[in-house]
Parts: structure tokens; C-alpha cells; sequence
């Protein structure tokens, strides 16, 4: 069986390069965020006059912001979310595309993380410009000039009709620097791009790279790699793979590469790049993943349902909380967690404060009974402990309720809870208040569902071997 690198020495080699911190036009990586904590995202623009045509650059914004995207998620740094600013004379005009790095950061990073997490981006960014430089025979307008023209329309688009949609607000233009023939579908649905003879060699510079592990189930294709998932339907792949063989006129499905990310699905051909836009996220994934649970073993190792994860003791306090965090960001029914304060307790810890569209807590109060799911908000203690977690470690917790003006508490314990802390819990839920007590196997099937944030965490907790 190949051997391929993880994504941790991925990480190392390409931050070996001399440029790996500097930038790599058209490709823009931008620090944002404020005081709750910091977001990445990317950015494709080209605003000079020299790069015009294609409605208003339209094809320029949509193929490098696409494979930016793909190649990102082939190298495992992400699997992004890539969208768009409509162009001034509307759909499908593309004014520019931008993207977030939704697996593996879904939520606000700390100050601390950003700074491994720019610069991983930024390196990744860095060795794939240079691949799509060369695949798109692109290179700085003072140097070659850029030339363009929409006719006449490549030759290629006729019989297209009846699988790319909008025909009547099509774009199509064909360029030298980049040298390529573009398409894209009226509702933007659709993008496809032919390139010279020769570019798919530099393309397969991803391929060492990029194998991912995949099954079939539910009449989706099933991705998992470097603890990415995607999800694409069986029909989409049939149809981009469909695109392919009618513009490279070549069967050769088995040596095209097909690369999802959140928001698009990307086809890679001998000449042809198609990219179809739909939903292929890691939500997508867990609602698979619970109707198969139930049904099917054989893809365990994609699901992870068998998995069970080696904690690194004594644990972070500050990553922990992190964690605990990155987790309740993508639970059903969380509108926002943030911390409570700047910094940490002398017990070392610190409240974070969610709005939540909560199920039942513990039983036993008219709460739970009478008003088991509604919107409250609640203070989460994050405590990790040599032995269980008992009451003297959580501070007074009606207090803490009334100091956050909260309507319950969610204590997350490592490695458990003692019997005094669940007795005194159980006790203040059977007098109205909500509360809930999470230990290790309730964060651990979260990690099943999401291993992407396993792998942002695995200086916490990994798969067992």
C-alpha cells in the first residue's frame, strides 16, 4: 500500500520554502476577527484595467479562487467555503471570490493559535501558487502581456447546452496569460476551464499529496483525508465526470481527480477543469454518517464509529477550554459561545457563555418536564483535574448563573465527575435550575462526528493506533 505523508510533514516541508510567509498573487490571505477571537479567510481580486474581459474578469476570480480552494484541500490544509460577490451587471458576473476555512477552523481562533495557523495557510498558499502559475501559463501583466478576447467562442461549448444551464447569460473568454478557454453557467452553477496541452503535469504535483480514503453510501460519494470530510452525491460526480469526457473528448474518467471541498466539487481532467457548486460540507457528513451508524459497518473506518481516542495528560487548561469551545460551536442549536472574561481564574480556568437552543439537562426539575427545549443562555465551566472533577472545583454555581444573568450551567469534566459534584447538580436541577454534565465519551462521539477538529487538537487527544 502507498505510504502517503501526513499532514503534519506536509505542513513541515512546505514551510520549508524561502517564500513560504510572502505573498503569492492573485491570492490573498487576510487576518480578521475582534476581541472574541480571530478568523481567517481568502480573498481573489484582480482590479487592474490590464487584467479586463470575461465580465469584468469573471473567469480570473472563479478559476484561481476555486483551485486556491481545491488545491488547499488536496494538500489537507482545508476544506474551504468559497462564495462570491456578484458583479455589477449581476449573476453570473463574478466582482471577486472569497472563501473560509470552515474545516478545520469553524470557529474564532486565540491569538496564540492564529499565530501557527497564518502561517501554515500562508505556506500552503505559497507552494500552490506555483503550481497554478505554471498549469495556467500565468505570470505578472508587466511581463507578458495579458491579451483576451470573446470571439469567436471556443469551439468546445456547443453541445453543452443541455447539462451547463442559463444558456442565454452564459460568459465565456478566451485568454493568453492565463492561457486557458472558460465557461461559466448563467447561475454561476457551473465553471469550466480548458488549458493548454501540458498544464494537467504541473496539476498532478497535487497527486502525491492527495489520496483520500472514500466509500459510497446513500447515493453519495463519502471523502475523508488528513480529517477532512466531504460528501458528494453520486449524480454530481456522473455529471462533472460527463463535462469532462464531452470537452477533453477522452473516456479516461479513471485518471481524472476529484476534489470536494464545502462548497464546490472539482474535476480535474487532461486538459478540462470543471468545478459544480453545491453542498458537500461536514454537515452533510454527520447527517450521513447517523443515518449509516445504524446500518452498515463495513465503512467504519471512514466513520470512525470504532475509533477510540488517547487523551494527552495532564491536559492544557487553556486548549482544553479551546476545544471545548470549537466543539459547542458546531452543536444543533448554539447561536454564538464566547468567553466570559480576558483572562483565566486562579483555578485556571474561565467561563464561556453560550446562547443556546437547548435539549433537556439533568432530570428531575419542571425544567426539564415542562420546558425541556428552548433558547437560554448558559455559562459552560471547562475543568480538567489528576482524578475526577469534584464539587469543591466548580465555583458556587448558583452564583455563577446570577453574576452571568444565565439560565443554566454546562460543566465539562476531565476525566469525570465525582459522585459529590453529580449529587449536587442533580440537586439544583429538581429546583428549577438547567444543568448538564459533560465528561470525556460526550466530547469524544463529537470528535467522531468532526474528526477535522481532532486533527486542529491533536496536541489534546488522537486516534488510537
Amino acid at each position: 500500500m502507498e505510504t502517503r505523508l501526513s499532514a503534519e510533514s506536509i505542513d513541515k516541508l512546505f514551510a520549508l520554502q524561502p517564500c513560504a510567509q510572502d505573498e503569492h498573487f492573485p491570492f490573498c490571505l487576510i487576518k480578521g476577527g475582534d476581541s472574541s477571537g480571530v478568523i481567517f479567510y481568502g480573498a481573489v481580486r484582480l482590479s487592474s484595467s490590464q487584467w479586463d474581459g470575461g465580465g469584468g474578469r469573471t473567469d480570473l476570480h472563479d478559476i484561481f479562487g476555486l483551485m486556491w480552494a481545491a488545491a488547499l484541500r488536496a494538500t489537507g490544509a482545508a476544506s474551504p467555503e468559497v462564495w462570491l460577490d456578484v458583479g455589477w451587471t449581476g449573476t453570473p458576473e463574478i466582482y471577486s471570490r472569497f472563501m473560509f476555512f470552515t474545516q478545520p477552523y469553524s470557529s474564532a481562533l486565540s491569538e496564540g493559535e492564529s499565530e501557527l495557523v497564518g502561517p501554515r495557510l500562508a505556506a500552503h498558499t505559497a507552494w500552490i501558487a506555483h503550481i497554478l502559475w505554471e498549469a495556467f501559463h500565468f505570470g505578472p501583466a508587466n511581463v507578458v502581456e495579458p491579451r483576451w478576447w470573446d470571439e469567436p467562442k471556443p469551439e468546445w461549448i456547443v453541445g453543452l447546452e443541455d447539462i451547463v444551464p442559463g444558456r442565454s447569460e452564459w460568459i465565456w473568454v478566451t485568454r493568453e496569460n492565463p492561457n486557458w478557454e472558460y465557461l461559466v453557467a448563467g447561475d454561476n452553477s457551473v465553471s469550466i476551464v480548458r488549458l493548454d496541452v501540458g498544464a494537467r503535469e504541473a496539476l498532478d504535483e497535487l497527486v502525491p499529496y492527495y489520496g483520500p480514503s472514500s466509500v459510497t453510501f446513500a447515493g453519495h460519494n463519502i471523502y475523508s483525508e488528513h480529517g477532512l470530510v466531504n460528501c458528494v452525491p453520486q449524480a454530481t460526480v456522473e455529471r462533472g465526470l460527463e463535462i469532462l469526457r464531452r470537452v477533453d473528448g477522452t473516456p479516461e474518467s479513471d485518471k481524472s481527480i476529484v476534489i470536494p471541498v464545502d462548497t464546490h466539487c472539482v474535476f480535474i481532467g487532461q486538459r478540462t477543469i470543471v468545478a459544480l457548486a453545491g453542498r458537500f460540507d461536514a454537515a452533510r457528513y454527520n447527517q450521513l454518517r447517523e443515518e449509516w451508524e445504524h446500518q452498515n459497518a463495513k465503512q467504519s473506518a471512514i466513520f470512525l464509529v470504532g475509533v477510540r481516542w488517547v487523551w494527552s495528560t495532564p491536559l492544557n487548561p487553556a486548549r482544553f477550554e479551546a476545544l471545548v469551545e470549537a466543539i459547542l460551536s458546531e452543536e444543533q442549536g448554539l447561536e454564538w459561545v464566547r468567553a466570559a472574561g480576558p483572562s483565566f481564574e486562579r483555578d485556571q480556568g474561565r467561563d464561556l457563555v453560550a446562547l443556546w437552543l437547548t435539549p433537556p439537562g439533568l432530570p428531575g426539575g419542571e425544567v426539564h418536564y415542562e420546558t425541556a427545549v428552548k433558547r437560554r443562555k448558559i455559562v459552560v465551566q471547562v475543568k480538567s483535574r489528576k482524578k475526577t472533577v469534584g464539587k469543591s472545583d466548580v465555583r458556587d454555581v448558583r452564583d455563577t448563573i446570577e453574576r452571568h444573568g444565565a439560565d443554566g450551567i454546562l460543566v465539562v469534566a476531565y476525566p469525570g465527575w465525582s459522585n459529590d459534584l453529580f449529587n449536587y447538580c442533580e440537586g439544583l436541577a429538581q429546583k428549577g435550575h438547567w444543568i448538564d454534565l459533560w465528561g470525556p465519551s460526550h466530547l469524544e462521539a463529537r470528535l467522531r462526528a468532526r474528526p477535522y477538529l481532532a486533527e486542529r487538537f491533536s496536541d489534546l487527544v488522537r486516534r488510537a493506533e
